[in-house]
Parts: C-alpha cells; structure tokens; sequence
C-alpha cells in the first residue's frame, strides 16, 4: 500500500490519507483551527490570509480598557475616529488619497483626500468634524500651523482659508474674467475676505496679502502618499510596517526577509512541520505546479531541498520528493529526505531512480505505463538493479520508505494549513488558530469577565457544508490588532462596538430573511479571530465582493 501511494503520480493508484502527531488533531468539530488535520478524502478546513491596542486588566469586567476606538484619548485616536465615523455613510464615492496633516496650532490633525472625487479637507474641533473644503480641486496647499490652507483648480478659482479655534473662514480668493462669449480671459478679478461680505482688490494688494500669510506646502508636490486612511495614520503616528520577531521566532524571521520568495513565478505557498520541530519547511509552486522545497538549518540559513511534483510527507518525519515529472518524456526519481539534529539540515538519504531507456519511444508506448514496463526501463535503489518496477518499489518502500504517506496538495475550494497565496502571511499566521466565520454564521460575540466569547453555528440555512460552527473563550492580548480588510488588503481600523453592530445586524437579517436574501451581498462578510498561546491576537473584519 505504501508503495502505490508513493507512485500515485506515477500509476494514478489510491491515495492514503492519515497523518499525525506534532499537536495535529482530527476533531474539527469546535473551529478553524491552524493545525493540520485530516479526513477521508479532503481537509475541510478554513484558514485565511495583516494598529491600535486593547489592554485588559485581568479582573476586567464588561468592557474593554484604554481601546481608543471605543474610547480615544490622544488627539491623533480622537481624530481618527471622529474622521472615520465621518466617511462611513459612503457618500464621498471612491477616495484614492489620504494624508493627515496639521493645519491649525493644536495637536489635532486634519485629514485632507486629494485629488480623487475633488478635494475633502476636515478638521476635528469640540468634538465635531468641520469640512475645510468639499470640492472639484485639484490641489490643497497649507501653512503648517498657522491655519491657513488654500485650494482650487478645476476652474481657475483660488480660495484661502483660515482655520482656527472658533472658525473657518474663507479670507481672500480670486475669479477669472470671461469674454461676452463665456470663455475665460487672462484678466481676475480680486477679493479679501469671505465669499458673503467681500471687498474687491488691486492684484498688488491681494498678491501683498498672501505673501503675508507664510509658506505654503502642497499635498502633491511628491505625488498621492497614501492610498488608505490606515497607512495614512500609521505615517502620523509612527506605526512601522516593519514586522518584529521574539528570539524564539528567529526562523519567521529568516523566511519573512528572504528575497526567495517574491518571484512572481510563484503562485503558492505551503507551510508544513513533517520533522515537529517547530521550524517549518516551506514550499513554493510555481506556475507550472512545479514545487520547490526549502528549509531553514540551525543556522537560519535558507537551503532548497530539490523542485519536483509531487511532494509527499511522510509520518516517520521524511519528505519524498518526485523528479522528472514535468516533461511529457524523462527519467523518474523518488529521493526520501531525512532530518538530521546533530547538523540541524535536510539531506537526500534514499533514492530510486526509474531510467527510460534511448528507444523506448519506439515502442509506442506513452503516459504513465512506460515507468512500469521493464523492457523499457531500468531501476536502481541506492545505486543498486532491479530487474522490475516492482521488486524496485517493494525494496524501496519496505526498506526506506514506511509508514503513511500523505501528498501534499491543496483542495479546490478550500484553505488547509499549508496553503497560502502570500508568502509573508503564511509566515506570520504559523501556529496561530484561526477563525474566520461568516457574519451570519456568528449568535454571539461578548468581551465580559476579562474574556472574549464567540459562538457560531453553521448557518443552516446557507446550505453550505464548508461552514462549521464552533465556540470559543479567550483573553485579549494587550497589543491585540483590530482592522478591518476589504477582498485581503487592511483597509483600517475597526472597534468591538463596531463588530458587535454588525454581529447584530447580520444575525437578525438570517434569522429573519429567506435564503435568497440572505446569498446576496453581506454573506461575503466576515469575522476574523487569531490566537497564538490562547490569548486573541487579531480581530477583524474582512469583506470580500
């Protein structure tokens, strides 16, 4: 039996699939769990592919302490939040440029969006949002700290303002002059003060009155700096996309920084423990299926184990690699590679080779039955003949190659614990649990008594045998992350009021829609939860179109 697993790619014989050992479980009835699990057939198993801080006290209660979405201290989290609430109903349309600047002399920042729809500036005073400008321009220049802000463009106008404690105001702006046929001239006409109680001016005066004002610096003199109000944030308050690894993480580390894996040839990437040491390998498909193995040694150092198709684990910790399987025509190895701790690498320990001899395309034999015919093949196990295929298999498998062996390979459809498209987020999420229900499939999600409570049911009603429902209890840990992405990308921040509004929401729309309403539009949403050494990590929201 072991012997046809080995050879499936080979023969296309029956496959088996049993793993265990290194925590691996095979109850998949409580969650989503990032540990490796089995069934018959297929892994059904959900695993996704991204800055404020919660902290808890350890008798916390009912709420959650010094989180600065629910209750913002500095100016920059008031700001942020009050911004953010601002732009949530959506009628700004698409919003391609954010930078947060300081306009004024305090320590709130504005936000200003440019170009995009036109031109948004806003400013955060007594606890409410004030529009600097709503506009067609095409550009926002400002005095830093001063107040004074200009913008304009689209047709020919140019207004400055002045932001202050009590106000804005409009203080000088300019009209082009139109012809008797409505096309513009060359000539303006010139104005101090607001656009309600104005008084013409001389150009010289109006051109001595804004040299008065100071410096201006123009928001895209360097180009649009940020796409999403988040980076925009980070930029202000000096959050680091850099990520940080403890000295017992050193090989995320060394994987994370590794050029070797930004080729855009590389479609997947599969994160597997067969040695359980807790320093995964890793390997990399290219677009051709074809798959590289790499590995870490003791000294982090990154080492390719071979590139072939498929690739196997075995549960006695070896990898089986199978070569040659990309041309229609080639010789075949099975190499078994073994883990040696004194060197702490991967090294070819077994092999068996299945030679094609020069005239076997005489023969009229093609696909997978040339390897087994010995009239035209020859095969060797360690160096050593074997006059068959099978006295070469039976000496290969029953000698070297025992136990269960499982093929490496993802499932349509579904995410198992190896698979991810984005190297550095497999990387990052390795050994976490991970949850990722849908929004209608979540009945409860309640911080109480210093814990997180989350329970989901599989949504019946959606028909879906991929949901699964699940039930669990954790602390928050002190600098967990709360965002929220859009279709993978970390688009900003989110609050636990926030998901709790949307937990209610979508729950009540399933207990009370039909299933043809509840198919439609929000059932791409989803409720994310990490958690590493069982405290929750990461919460976030991910909508998907």
């Amino acid at each position: 039996m072991i012997k046809k697993f080995l050879f499936g790619v080979i023969l296309s014989v029956m496959m088996i699939s049993s793993l265990s050992g290194c925590g691996k479980t095979d109850d998949k009835s409580e969650s989503y769990k990032n540990n490796t699990e089995s069934g018959a057939d297929i892994d059904l198993f959900k695993n996704k592919d991204d800055k404020k801080e919660t902290l808890i006290k350890e008798d916390a209660e009912d709420t959650i302490l010094d989180d600065f979405r629910t209750e913002p201290n500095t100016p920059e989290e008031l700001a942020y939040v009050a911004y953010e609430e601002y732009l949530n109903d959506g009628s700004y349309g698409e919003i391609t440029s954010y930078e947060f600047v300081y306009i004024d002399d305090d320590d709130i920042p504005e936000l200003v969006m440019v170009p995009g729809n036109g031109c948004l500036a806003l400013s955060y005073h007594n606890g409410e949002v004030v529009q600097l400008c709503y506009s067609s321009a095409t550009f926002f220049d400002y005095v830093e700290r001063q107040g004074y802000f200009r913008y304009g463009g689209m047709y020919r106008e140019d207004y400055y303002g002045r932001l202050s404690s009590e106000q804005v105001e409009v203080v000088a702006y300019y009209n082009p002059v139109r012809d008797t046929d409505g096309n513009y001239t060359e000539n303006k006409t010139y104005y101090l003060g607001s656009v309600e109680n104005s008084k013409e001016v001389s150009k010289d005066e109006y051109d001595a009155y804004i040299s008065s004002l100071g410096d201006f610096t123009s928001l895209l003199d360097d180009g649009i700096k940020y796409t999403s109000m988040y980076d925009a944030y980070k930029a202000l308050v000096g959050i680091s996309d850099e990520e940080t690894f403890s000295e017992d993480e050193a090989w995320k580390e060394a994987y994370y920084n590794s050029h070797e894996f930004f080729d855009d040839e590389y479609t997947d990437y599969y994160i597997f423990d067969p040695n359980c040491d807790n320093i995964p390998e890793v390997i990399m498909e290219d677009v051709d299926g074809g798959r590289e193995v790499y590995y870490l040694d003791k000294f982090n150092k990154l080492n390719s184990l071979g590139y072939g198709y498929p690739v196997y684990e075995g549960d006695n910790g070896n990898i089986y690699i199978v070569s040659g399987a990309f041309q229609q025509v080639d010789d075949r190895t099975i190499t078994e590679y073994k883990y040696f701790e004194e060197s702490g690498s991967w090294s070819a320990s077994n092999q068996l080779e299945i030679i094609l001899d020069d005239d076997w395309s005489s023969s009229g034999s093609d696909g997978q039955d040339v390897y087994t015919n010995s009239e035209l093949c020859s095969y060797k196990v360690n160096g050593k003949d074997y006059s068959s295929y099978d006295e070469a298999v039976n000496a290969f498998s029953s000698e070297y190659a025992k136990g269960e062996i499982k093929e490496i390979k993802t499932y349509e459809g579904y995410y198992n614990s190896y698979n991810y498209s984005q190297f550095k987020q497999a990387i990052l999420d390795y050994g976490l649990e991970t949850y990722e229900p849908l929004m209608y499939q979540v009945t409860k999600f309640e911080f109480k008594d210093g814990r997180l409570d989350v329970v989901a049911d599989n949504a019946p009603k959606l028909e879906d045998d991929s949901l699964q429902s699940f039930e669990i209890s954790y602390p928050i840990a002190s600098d967990c992350r709360w965002y929220s992405k859009f279709e993978g990308n970390i688009e900003g921040i989110t609050t636990y009021d926030y998901i709790c509004k949307c937990q209610q929401e979508r729950r009540n729309d399933y207990d009370t829609l039909d299933k043809i309403g509840l198919t439609m539009g929000e059932a791409s949403f989803f409720l994310g939860i990490k958690v590493k050494d069982g405290v929750i990590v990461e919460i976030y929201l991910d909508y998907a179109l």
